[in-house]
């Protein structure tokens, strides 16, 4: 896997945009996650879908069947992102 690590210095992170990170509990493990709330936004998962400030998220990247579990939310500060993987009921996300 070839990963760029310079690029998010010099530019900001997009909403929909696949990342990879260092586990921050272990840092021989990475994760590959997608971008879903930006700085200062409010990030709500309610009923199986995200909602940015009160609108329901698009996720055309997401198979139609699939949903997110639990019940969230969060504002996020100013150097805050809020990432999940595709594979929603398997994963560990912000």
């Amino acid at each position: 896997m070839l990963i760029d690590k310079a690029s998010y210095h010099f530019r900001p992170l997009n909403r929909g945009e696949v990342i990879v990170f260092k586990n921050p509990e272990n840092r021989s493990e990475y994760f590959i996650k997608r971008v879903i709330g930006l700085p200062e936004e409010q990030v709500v998962i309610a009923g199986g879908e995200v909602y940015i400030e009160g609108k329901l998220l698009k996720e055309g990247y997401l198979p139609e069947d699939q949903t997110s579990s639990g019940d969230s939310d969060f504002t996020l500060g100013s150097t805050e992102y809020f990432v999940m993987g595709d594979n929603r009921l398997q994963s560990r996300d912000s």
